[in-house]
C-alpha cells in the first residue's frame, strides 16, 4: 500500500514489505530477534514470516521453497533468506535484485533456483558488513540492516557485481538442469512436497517413490480414505499426500526420499 509521508505534504513513500525465509525454526529465540532487530531500526515496513521450517541448513530444499513462494510475495518485495551452514565463513554476503524484487542473504546457491524460475534478469550486489557483528548470526546483523535499507531505496551498504562468474549462486543457476526431484519438505499432516514443479508433469502420469507407483488425483476426496496420491499444490509444485492419513507414514519416507517421473 502506499502511505503519505505527512499530512502536510503531497508526498508519498512506497511502503515495501520484507518477507524472512530461514531454516531457524518457528518455535526457537532467533525469529523474534528478527522482528524486534527491525523494528529497532525505526522501519514501518510489513514483515512477513514467509517460512522458518526449511530442514536445517538443506540449501537446495530451500532454494526450491523459496523460488515457489517467490511470486505470491509483492512485487517489489524483500526476502530476508536465511539457510547458512556456513554463515561467518568464507562465502559471500549478496543481495541479488530481481526486477523491484531484492533477496538478501548467503551466496552458497539459496537464491539459485529463483533466479532460475525468474523472468527477470538478476543483478548481483555485495554487502558490506561491519566488524562488531555476530559472526553466528548474520540474518539479523548483516541481512537483515541492507533490507530495511532497501526497502527505503537507501543503496550505501552493497556494491554493484560486475561480473557475476564471480558470485556462486550464478554459477549454481548455470548448472541447473531439471527440477529437484526429492521431498524438499514434510508438513505436520505428513504431507510430501516436491521440488518438482507441476507444470513438468501431466495429470495422465504416474509417479513413483519408495517403490509404490501412485496417480494423480485433483484432491483428497477423489480418492478413498488413507490412499496415497500425487497433485500440484497451492505453490505449484508436485506433492504427495494421502487422504485423511499421513503420506509419509503410510510410505515409510522422510524428506529428502527421491521421485521417479
Amino acid at each position: 500500500f502506499i502511505r503519505p509521508h505527512s499530512r502536510n505534504k503531497k508526498s508519498f513513500v512506497v511502503t515495501r514489505t520484507i518477507a524472512f525465509f530461514t531454516d531457524f525454526g518457528s518455535q526457537d529465540i532467533y525469529v523474534g530477534q528478527l522482528h524486534a532487530a527491525a523494528k529497532k531500526t525505526g522501519s514501518d515496513c510489513p514483515l512477513v514470516d514467509l517460512f522458518h521450517d526449511v530442514n536445517s541448513f538443506d540449501i537446495h530444499a530451500g532454494a526450491s521453497l523459496l523460488a515457489a513462494m517467490l511470486d505470491y510475495l509483492p512485487h517489489n518485495a524483500i526476502v530476508v533468506g536465511v539457510v547458512d551452514p556456513g554463515v561467518g565463513g568464507k562465502r559471500l554476503p549478496i543481495a541479488v535484485e530481481l526486477g523491484e524484487r531484492w533477496l538478501v542473504g548467503p551466496d552458497n546457491g539459496l537464491f539459485s533456483r529463483s533466479v532460475a524460475w525468474s523472468t527477470s534478469e538478476a543483478q548481483y550486489w555485495t554487502l558490506e558488513t561491519p566488524i562488531d557483528v555476530a559472526k553466528t548470526f548474520h540474518g539479523r546483523d548483516v541481512f537483515l540492516p541492507v533490507a530495511t535499507d532497501l526497502a527505503d531505496g537507501e543503496l550505501g551498504r552493497i556494491r554493484r557485481v560486475e561480473d557475476a562468474g564471480d558470485i556462486s549462486t550464478h554459477r549454481a543457476v548455470e548448472e541447473i538442469e531439471g527440477d529437484d526431484q526429492r521431498v524438499i519438505h514434510v508438513d505436520h499432516y505428513g504431507n510430501l512436497i516436491s521440488g518438482i514443479r507441476g507444470a513438468a508433469i501431466a495429470p495422465h502420469q504416474n509417479i513413483v517413490i519408495a517403490g509404490r507407483v501412485l496417480a494423480h488425483a485433483d484432491y483428497y476426496e477423489r480418492v478413498p480414505v488413507g490412499e496415497c496420491f500425487w497433485y500440484v499444490n497451492s505453490i505449484g509444485l508436485l506433492e504427495i499426500s494421502a487422504n485423511q492419513a499421513s503420506a509419509a507414514r503410510s510410505l515409510d519416507v522422510k524428506g529428502g526420499a527421491e521421485i521417479a517421473v
